[in-house]
C-alpha cells in the first residue's frame, strides 16, 4: 500500500468496511433509506456514541507494506496520515509481516500507525513490523522523521502516547543527511520528533512506552523512544530494550530520548 488513508485534515472522518456485492440497494437506490440513516445516527448521537473510531478491540493488522515516496513537502504519511485534535486510535497490533519503508524526495513525517499526531490520543498497540528509512533524496536542510508516529505535537489539546511497543527493527540505510540538528533524519522505535507550539502550554505525553526493536543505522539522531525529544515533551515509565548500532560521525544517540 502506498499512502493509504492520506487526508492531511485527519482521517478519523474515514472508516473503511468491507461490503458485499449482494446489497439490497445500489447506490443511487438509496434516497428512501437516507432518513432512516440520519436518524439512527442522531439516535447514537444523543446516546453519547463518539464520532470516531476509538477501540481495535485487539484485532491483528497483516501484511500492511506500506511504501512512503513522497514527493510534496510537509506530508504525513503512515497508516493514518495524520491523527487530529480528539481522535483516539487504541488496541491494535501489526504482526511481522507488516513493513515501513521510507524513500521520500521532500519534507516528511513518517509513521507505520501515523506521519502526525496532533493533540490526538494513540494507546495499547503494538507492532512487530520491520521500519527502514533509506535511498531518500531530501535536502540535508530538512527535518525528517520515522518511528511508529513520526512527529508528536500539541496545540490546544494534549496528545498523548501510552503503551506502545515496538519489537520491530528500525533501520536507516544509505542516509544523505548525516547532520545531528534540527534539521537531521530523526527515527526512533516509538516517535521521531516530539514538541508543542511555543504559544501553548499543552503537553506532550509518553507514557509506559516500550521498545524492544534493534536500531541500526547512519543518521545522526536515534533513539529507542523519542528522536529529538523538545519542548513540553514528559516520558513516564518508558523502557528501551533495543540495541542501537550507528556508524554516523557526528551521531546523538540515546537509550530513551
Amino acid at each position: 500500500v502506498d499512502g493509504f488513508l492520506r487526508d492531511i485534515t485527519g482521517n478519523r472522518r474515514f472508516w473503511p468496511v468491507t461490503c458485499s456485492t449482494n446489497a439490497p440497494h445500489r447506490p443511487w437506490e438509496v434516497e428512501d433509506v437516507v432518513p432512516q440513516l440520519w436518524a439512527e445516527a442522531y439516535h447514537y448521537y444523543r446516546k453519547g456514541e463518539p464520532l470516531y473510531l476509538t477501540n481495535g478491540c485487539g484485532h491483528t493488522i497483516k501484511n500492511w507494506k506500506a511504501v512512503c515516496r513522497n514527493a510534496t513537502a510537509g506530508q504525513s504519511w503512515g497508516f493514518f496520515s495524520t491523527l487530529a485534535d480528539g481522535a483516539v486510535v487504541e488496541n491494535l497490533v501489526f504482526d511481522s509481516s507488516c513493513t515501513l519503508t521510507v524513500s521520500p524526495s521532500a519534507q516528511t513525517d513518517c509513521g507505520l500507525i501515523a506521519g502526525l499526531v496532533h493533540g490526538a490520543t494513540v494507546s495499547n498497540i503494538e507492532s512487530h513490523a520491520s521500519m527502514t528509512y533509506g535511498n531518500a533524496t531530501v535536502a540535508d536542510n530538512l527535518r525528517m522523521t520515522m518511528g511508529l508516529i513520526g512527529m508528536a505535537f500539541a496545540t490546544d489539546t494534549e496528545a498523548t502516547i501510552t503503551g506502545l511497543k515496538n519489537y520491530g527493527t528500525l533501520t536507516t540505510d544509505k542516509c544523505n543527511n548525516t547532520k545531528n540538528g534540527a534539521t537531521s533524519v530523526q527515527t526512533a522505535g516509538i516517535c521521531g520528533f516530539s514538541s508543542n507550539d511555543g504559544n501553548s502550554t499543552k503537553t506532550v505525553l509518553f507514557k509506559d512506552c516500550v521498545n524492544e526493536g534493534n536500531m541500526n543505522g547512519n543518521n545522526a539522531r536515534m533513539s529507542g523512544i523519542v528522536a529529538a525529544c523538545n519542548r513540553d515533551t514528559v516520558l513516564k515509565g518508558c523502557i528501551n530494550r533495543g540495541n542501537n548500532v550507528n556508524d554516523s560521525p557526528d551521531a546523538r544517540l540515546a537509550n530513551l530520548t
